[in-house]
């Protein structure tokens, strides 16, 4: 687990993400099992003493969206401030700062084998004997697991309206499993059906375009799942219509120290997205539902790449936009793609001379660099020898 807590995860429940809180404001971090990287983003931690709650708050940019079928394992000790990641130890017996019943450290290396939990949330009645499943004189911790999360009925929730055009219209819902099922809409006071479209979505999260809609027209939309149904939204469409493409502004490509490459830009309205690489398309998002646009490439292999967006708002009026950038970094690409081809390599000849010099370059520069800290060295010496003997002069 985390450093404190004096507990092992069981493999069989080898964790992916931890979230950690504590009582000093602020002290709320997320750490990333593959990379150990940290960050407080997309967290926050409160506490209600009437209700004796305390609520997590996670972002699904932290922990993923398949939050219903992750398996958890929440564990509580005692914060100390000065404590070993903010966890008060539990010894023998209470001590000044310290909680007691549990053990105390191992005679012959110190370490604390008991774990500093003192509460862990499991199904059943085993946490005390998990939690004495610790060993002192065998250097074995405890080692924990947790618990599933019940099965969620399906529902549909948070049904809205997104945007509309003359013809067509962006709606968007949220499930609580993966699914599919079908948008149906009807003019406000009718019961035939003026769109019957089938959806399928991996996500939680949908999003669908209604099309061959009238303009002018108020519309009565519901979504279904078998026989779930979500409740009704109504909009209605423009009678403008729209035949000018958004605005691309601000197209940057920034290069990351890994090799990755930020592209982002801004379009004038909500708008698609289609982005091209050396004439391959690497990302699209054929909805039209944002303004504010940014894509995170796989690591690229050093060179110089021609990038060419797209976007089309809902009535399909599109435009693009092109920029030129390098990657200069040494990292090594994951997605196949090399660089650019007129980057061109040298021969072998070419490459022994270019080692050739720069072994010539590296040994000169080493050998200057050697004689000006023997240099130096000489000069504080002598100066550090006068000053001594300046100080003998003056007590004399």
């Amino acid at each position: 687990m985390l450093t404190g807590a004096n507990a092992e995860v069981h493999p069989d429940w080898a964790w992916e993400v931890a979230i950690s809180g504590t009582g000093e404001p602020g002290a709320v971090q997320a750490v990333q099992a593959e990379t150990g990287s940290t960050s407080a983003r997309g967290i926050d931690v409160s506490g209600s003493v009437e209700d004796k709650t305390i609520t997590f708050t996670v972002s699904k940019d932290v922990i993923g969206d398949d939050v219903s079928n992750y398996r958890y394992i929440i564990v509580i000790g005692s914060q100390d401030g000065f404590g070993t990641g903010k966890w008060r130890d539990v010894d023998a017996t209470p001590k000044t700062w310290r909680l007691g019943g549990g053990a105390d450290p191992a005679d012959d290396d110190g370490i604390d084998y008991d774990p500093n939990i003192v509460d862990i949330i499991l199904e059943g009645d085993g946490q005390q004997a998990m939690l004495s499943s610790y060993d002192v004189a065998g250097h074995v911790y405890a080692q924990i697991t947790g618990f599933e999360m019940p099965a969620i009925a399906q529902q549909i929730y948070g049904f809205k309206y997104v945007s509309s055009t003359a013809d067509s219209a962006i709606l968007e819902w949220s499930t609580t499993q993966a699914a599919s099922g079908n948008l149906t809409c009807n003019i406000a006071g009718q019961t035939v059906a003026s769109v019957n479209q089938a959806w399928s979505s991996e996500s939680l999260t949908s999003t669908v375009t209604a099309t061959d809609l009238t303009a002018g027209t108020e519309y009565e939309c519901i979504v279904s799942i078998g026989e779930i149904t979500s409740e009704m939204v109504n909009f209605t469409t423009t009678t403008v219509i729209d035949e000018e493409p958004p605005e691309l502004l601000n197209l940057a490509a920034e290069v990351l120290d890994d090799g990755r490459v930020r592209i982002s830009w801004y379009t004038s309205e909500s708008a698609t997205e289609s982005i091209s690489l050396d004439g391959t398309e690497i990302h699209t998002d054929e909805f039209a539902t944002k303004k504010n646009h940014e894509h995170i490439t796989a690591i690229l292999s050093d060179g110089d790449y021609n990038l060419v967006i797209s976007s089309a708002d809902a009535s399909g009026n599109s435009n693009s936009s092109t920029i030129e950038f390098s990657v200069d970094v040494g990292a090594t690409a994951d997605n196949g793609n090399s660089g650019n081809a007129n980057s061109g390599g040298n021969s072998a000849s070419d490459s022994d001379d270019e080692g050739e010099a720069s072994s010539e370059i590296s040994t000169t520069t080493m050998q200057i660099a050697v004689l000006a800290i023997v240099f130096l060295l000489i000069v504080a010496f002598i100066r550090v020898s006068r000053n001594d003997n300046e100080e003998n002069d003056k007590w004399s």
